[in-house]
């Protein structure tokens, strides 16, 4: 027997009236899940700190994907990678001879 292939039907949460107002405080930086809870629970948010935190892990874990995806390491050629540090240890010389 194949699965069942149907489009699952998505139903209302109590959380969906409120995921735009934890969306906007997560890109103000906050990342504690029992604080913004305590912020929609003020607002009227009848549900549990669970579901917020669940909504923030779905939030953190998209923000990794595409952070490690764009900070990615500079290429240097050998040349350049060797003058990086002989810079660096001329510095850390200079710096020596004047103390």
């Amino acid at each position: 027997m194949a699965p069942d292939t149907r489009q699952r039907r998505k139903y209302a949460s109590t959380f969906d009236p409120f995921a735009p107002y934890v969306l906007t405080r997560w890109e103000a930086g906050e990342r504690n899940a029992t604080h913004i809870w305590r912020e929609i629970a003020a607002q009227g948010y009848p549900g549990s700190q669970r579901m917020v935190a669940r909504f923030l892990e779905t939030l953190k874990a998209h923000e990794m994907s595409t952070s490690t995806a764009v900070q990615r390491l500079p290429h240097y050629s050998s040349t350049a990678a060797v003058a990086l540090f002989m810079r660096r240890v001329l510095a850390t010389c200079n710096m020596r001879r004047a103390n």
